[in-house]
């Protein structure tokens, strides 16, 4: 694993302990399917979120990661978000949420959250 995707896994690890320490559950980490793959599943405050972690370098070009949540990939995550919930059938009634957590580097090198937008797009896609 290249120093890139260890600092993006090490990210996903930080933002799930982040929300378990505001009372979050973490129901899955990298959940895939066919339609895509899901950072994150947390019940927090009786929500379900589906949570995209982007994690980036200083003088990242693309304004922390949120440039990379655009149409597209929302409408992997919705896609994603629909299989997760046909294959958890138990929480298909939940109140559901897509939320972005932009992270980035320390000076010395560790991970700090840049903004966590809750309820960053919604189910239509942006």
């Amino acid at each position: 694993m290249d120093r890139r995707h260890r600092f993006a896994l090490q990210a996903e690890i930080w933002v799930a302990d982040y929300l378990a320490a505001q009372g979050g559950r973490v129901l899955a980490r990298r959940w895939r399917c066919r339609g895509g793959e899901i950072d994150l599943v947390i019940r927090l405050d009786g929500v379900l979120c589906f949570v995209e972690v982007k994690a980036r370098g200083r003088n990242s070009w693309d304004s922390a990661g949120w440039e990379a949540v655009g149409s597209v990939k929302q409408r992997r995550l919705l896609l994603a978000a629909a299989h997760f919930l046909a294959a958890h059938p138990e929480l298909a009634r939940s109140v559901c949420r897509f939320d972005v957590a932009l992270v980035g580097r320390t000076s010395g090198g560790g991970v700090r959250l840049v903004a966590y937008i809750a309820g960053a797009f919604e189910g239509s896609g942006r």
